[in-house]
């Protein structure tokens, strides 16, 4: 980072040195000095921006919000005004921006309004419809990284300046959570017994379909790994499987991790991706229980254990998060809305956890995700809807250059228990966008 700007701020914080960093180090690939003293300012011959209500000389300015100087964890207004089809947020009326573009970086990306009491879903998760991206028509917009591209610019047009460039680095990576290897092999001679008095008792079909899997050498319906991985490399495109390895709940339905054929599995398939765990569903609650299962990974598999996503999506901040990094995570793919698609963090863009209780950031890089299958399938009434919602989040994304991450599930794929099968919707997504 060859460029510098000096930027004035009446108080240095944490909560802005990372929100500068997220700006202008990692999205505008330039270094920043912060001075709180008006003469050291003045005298500075290079690029400059005032980040401060007080008028200095003829500078970019940008007028903050009190956001950004607090340590205190208290509910801010966050006034919200419409500019060149945008919504900004922590707009305050001035002109050239219009709004404290600083604050509302750091206010969306923080998670800031998860922090406070709100209506859980029967998951206990927070939910894209009650959340102000939703109610204020912006969940499908990463404004992230359109408010750094208006800022850079606003920059370069002020300063008479080229040197503000956004960074692009569109990437599509497809992510599979696998939250169980096969539906009828390799679950445990109990649960197979089981399965199968209860599918002999209630679902003539479903006993013929188990038999002939267990006993007739036929291929079990979600074996397609191979096939998945086959047509992603055909189109050179970045992998990801998130593994399951915990104990079988309501919620949980995987395969004995301990079983030959799964750990073989498993290490078999990481020869080919990069791979990840997929913490179970009651982890985010309970620290035992993810430290079992990682260290229940980390017994099965030879590959360093870095990748998480949780199973369903269920995490709460800043709690499992903490535990995360204390396990040794540092890329985490759990930030996205299990209830509708887009931008829970309205970004594209990976960026650093912040932990706003402690008022520090993480070692945790958070890559958000904007498109799930299970959850197109669930909302769109045709496959032509869901093809139509899949390309309009990939335009978007390719847009700002940011990283369009995609998660599918073999028995969406295939068609099990949901309304339509999502594999015209991966096979959409590499023939057509990629």
């Amino acid at each position: 980072m060859e460029h510098e700007i000096l930027i004035f701020t009446p108080k240095k914080t944490n909560r802005l040195v990372y929100t500068l960093r997220h700006v202008f180090e990692y999205r505008l690939k330039t270094s920043f000095k912060l001075t709180q003293d008006p003469e050291t300012f003045s005298v500075y011959q290079g690029s400059k921006l005032n980040y401060s209500s007080i008028k200095l000389e003829e500078v970019p300015q940008v007028i903050p919000s009190n956001i950004l100087f607090e340590k205190r964890l208290q509910q801010p207004q966050v006034e919200i005004e419409e500019h060149d089809g945008l919504k900004l947020l922590f707009a305050n009326g001035t002109k050239h921006l219009h709004h404290d573009v600083f604050g509302a970086v750091f206010y969306l990306l923080s998670r800031y309004e998860e922090y406070f009491p709100f209506r859980k879903d029967e998951h206990d998760r927070f939910s894209a419809k009650h959340s102000l991206a939703t109610k204020h028509d912006f969940v499908t917009k990463p404004l992230v990284d359109h408010y750094i591209i208006r800022l850079a610019l606003w920059l370069n047009s002020s300063l008479q300046s080229d040197a503000f460039s956004p960074s692009q680095d569109f990437k599509h990576i497809i992510t599979l959570d696998v939250d169980q290897l096969y539906m009828y092999k390799a679950k445990g001679l109990a649960r197979t017994l089981l399965s199968l008095a209860k599918a002999g008792i209630k679902d003539q079909e479903d006993f013929s379909k188990r038999a002939s899997t267990l006993f007739a050498g036929k291929p079990d319906p979600i074996d397609l790994y191979d096939k998945f991985l086959d047509a992603a490399k055909s189109k050179e495109q970045e992998t990801i499987f998130f593994f399951q390895v915990g104990d079988s709940t309501r919620f949980d339905i995987n395969n004995p991790v301990h079983l030959p054929r799964i750990k073989s599995k498993i290490n078999e398939l990481s020869l080919r991706t990069k791979i990840g765990i997929h913490p179970s569903y009651y982890t985010s609650e309970n620290e035992e229980m993810i430290t079992r299962e990682f260290g229940r990974f980390n017994a099965v598999s030879s590959m360093k254990l870095y990748r998480s996503r949780q199973h369903y999506l269920r995490f709460k901040i800043p709690q499992t998060f903490r535990w995360l990094e204390e396990l040794g995570i540092t890329e985490e793919y759990s930030m996205a809305f299990a209830d509708q698609n887009g931008f829970r963090a309205s970004t594209a863009f990976p960026f650093v956890f912040y932990d706003l209780e402690q008022d520090e950031a993480t070692n945790i890089t958070v890559h958000p995700t904007c498109f799930l299958d299970i959850t197109a399938v669930r909302n769109c009434s045709s496959q032509e809807q869901s093809i139509n919602e899949l390309t309009a989040l990939y335009n978007e994304v390719k847009q700002v250059g940011g990283h369009f991450i995609t998660v599918w599930h073999p028995e969406v794929l295939k068609g099990f228990d949901v309304p339509l099968a999502s594999q015209p919707l991966y096979d959409h997504l590499l023939e057509h966008l990629v």
